[in-house]
């Protein structure tokens, strides 16, 4: 089980943090995501270089980091 998962499991259920969760948060968490899978789609064309690749791969760490903070800050 990866970290993310862990923390929703053990501190808040989504469908509760799109209920609790106000506005602003909720659109900076759709963004993220949003982002995510903009970088996932890059990293998987044919043409993407390896050192694109390794940016995308920090870039994705970095947006995890992101909305694990978020999430945390509805956890408790």
């Amino acid at each position: 089980m990866n970290k993310t998962t862990e923390l929703l499991d053990n501190a808040i259920n989504i469908n509760r943090l799109i209920w609790i969760m106000n506005d602003e948060d909720a659109d900076v968490l759709f963004n993220i995501a949003k982002r995510h899978l903009q970088l996932a789609k890059e990293a998987l064309d044919r043409t993407c270089t390896a050192e694109r690749k390794t940016a995308i791969q920090g870039e994705i760490e970095r947006l995890r980091t992101e909305r694990d903070s978020l999430i945390k800050k509805y956890a408790q």
